[in-house]
C-alpha cells in the first residue's frame, strides 16, 4: 500500500499534550506531542494572513510530510515541503499550514547532560543548526517509524507508552543520522537575525503603540537583553524605543485627523498619549503645526 494513502487513512490524533524525555549519550531530548501529532490541520490562508500569524517556538519544530505539501511561511516568503522532513529552529518566526496531505508534527528541545561522553550534543547542534530551516527526503526507515508511531498512539497501557518512547528514540536517531551522513539536506530559509528582529519589532510596535509598555517587553519578545535591543533599534532605525513608539502614535493620529471627525482630545486618548498637551507638543515638534492646524490644512487642500 502506498505510504501516502496509509498515512491518510491510518492516523490517530494524540488525545493530550505529553512530553517524552529521551537520553542519548550526553544529550537530553524533550519531545512534546499534542493533538496535531498526526492530524495536522489543513488551512487556506493567503500570504497577508499568514504573515499576521508569524510566531516562534522556544523549541525545535519538526514536520514529517507525506505527499504534497506543507507550506511554511517566513518573513522572507513561503516555501513548500513535499515528501520530506523539515526542522524549524527555535525563535524562527514562521507560520505553517498543510496542503491537505498527512503531516506528522511535534516539537523538541535539546539540552546537554553533565559529565557524559561522547559529545553528541555539540555534534547535533553543529549539524541541525539554529539559523535555518532544513529539510531532507523521507527515508524508508523514517516512513516505517512514523507509521509505527501513528499506530502506537491508538493503543493504551504501560507497554504502549514504552513502545512510543522507544520509537521516538529510534526516530530521533534516524533524523540526526540524516544530518551526519546525508548530502540531501537542503536549507530552505536562512535566518537573517537582523531581518527577523525587524519583523518582530515592527509587529510589536504595531500591536502595542497605544499601551504603556517599555523596551523591556520588546526585549522579552526578541529574547535579548535591554541593552542589545536598544543597540538594534539604534542601528536599524536611528531611534530609541520611546521615539519609535511616539512616531507610530503620531502617524496613527495623522490618519485619524484626516479620515475621522474625532475630537483632538479623543485622538490623543486613542493613540495612547497620557495628556492632550503632550500630544500637542510632540505633534507640533514633528510636523511644525498643531493637530488642529494640520486638519484644517487637509480640509482646505
Amino acid at each position: 500500500m502506498p505510504y501516502n494513502k496509509f498515512m491518510q487513512t491510518d492516523t490517530y490524533p494524540a488525545q493530550e499534550t505529553k512530553t517524552y524525555t529521551l537520553l542519548l549519550g550526553d544529550t537530553k531530548i524533550n519531545i512534546t506531542v499534542d493533538a496535531t501529532f498526526n492530524t495536522y490541520p489543513a488551512a487556506q490562508t493567503d500570504l497577508i494572513d499568514s504573515l499576521k500569524k508569524l510566531h516562534a517556538h522556544s523549541n525545535y519544530e519538526i514536520f514529517f510530510v507525506s505527499g504534497k505539501n506543507l507550506c511554511i511561511t517566513t518573513a522572507a516568503g513561503t516555501m513548500q515541503v513535499a515528501d520530506s522532513a523539515a526542522i524549524v529552529p527555535p525563535f524562527f518566526y514562521h507560520f505553517s499550514e498543510s496542503g491537505g496531505d498527512a503531516v506528522t508534527r511535534f516539537t523538541f528541545s535539546l539540552a546537554k547532560r553533565k559529565n557524559k561522553k561522547p559529545a553528541l550534543f555539540a555534534e547535533i547542534l553543529k549539524h541541525i543548526g539554529t539559523n535555518f530551516i532544513s529539510a531532507f527526503p523521507l527515508t524508508d526507515e523514517l516512513r516505517d517509524l512514523i507509521s509505527q508511531l501513528n499506530r502506537a498512539f491508538r493503543r493504551t497501557g504501560e507497554l504502549s507508552g514504552l513502545k512510543i518512547q522507544c520509537l521516538l528514540t529510534m526516530l530521533m536517531l534516524s533524523v540526526f543520522d540524516q544530518f551526519f551522513i546525508s548530502r540531501n539536506v537542503v536549507y530552505l530559509a536562512n535566518l537573517d537575525k537582523t531581518d527577523n528582529y525587524v519583523t518582530i519589532i515592527e509587529g510589536f510596535i504595531q500591536n502595542n503603540y497605544s499601551k504603556k509598555v517599555g523596551i523591556g517587553k520588546l526585549a522579552e519578545s526578541l529574547h535579548l537583553s535591554v541593552r542589545q535591543t536598544a543597540r538594534i533599534l539604534k542601528q536599524q532605525y536611528g531611534r530609541t524605543f520611546s521615539e519609535l513608539i511616539n512616531d507610530k502614535k503620531l502617524s496613527i493620529a495623522c490618519a485619524l485627523l484626516q479620515n475621522t471627525p474625532l475630537k483632538i482630545s479623543e485622538i490623543a486618548w486613542q493613540t495612547g498619549f497620557e495628556t492632550e498637551s503632550y500630544f500637542f507638543v510632540l505633534f507640533k515638534k514633528k510636523y511644525g503645526v498643531t493637530p488642529l492646524a494640520y486638519r484644517k490644512q487637509l480640509s482646505n487642500g
